[in-house]
């Protein structure tokens, strides 16, 4: 868990250490394909999103809690809402 400032900025650093390198794999590998798995606190994946823009090509996978499992698709609003009701018929 990041607790401080400098935390956050060594880890923003490091995001743009990441992007640098994808980008170079991009230049030297033709069909490069991304796959991120993310597992970060949302400033941080918003920044890395929006170093990586929606001009690349990029797969974002999903962590499902209920199966355990990291997901490509994103469920239809009736799952949500059939979760949520779930839920609340505990």
């Amino acid at each position: 868990m990041l607790t401080g400032v400098a935390d956050w900025v060594a880890v923003k650093k490091k995001n743009i250490e990441v992007y640098k390198e994808a980008m170079e794999l991009l230049q030297r590998y033709e069909g490069t394909l991304f796959n991120v798995f993310p597992l970060s606190q949302i400033p941080l994946l918003i920044h890395l999103g929006n170093s990586i823009t929606d001009t690349n090509p990029l797969q974002v996978f999903q962590y499902n809690g209920n199966t355990a499992d990291w997901v490509l698709y994103v469920p239809s609003t009736k799952d949500y809402c059939d979760d949520i009701d779930a839920g609340f018929n505990r």
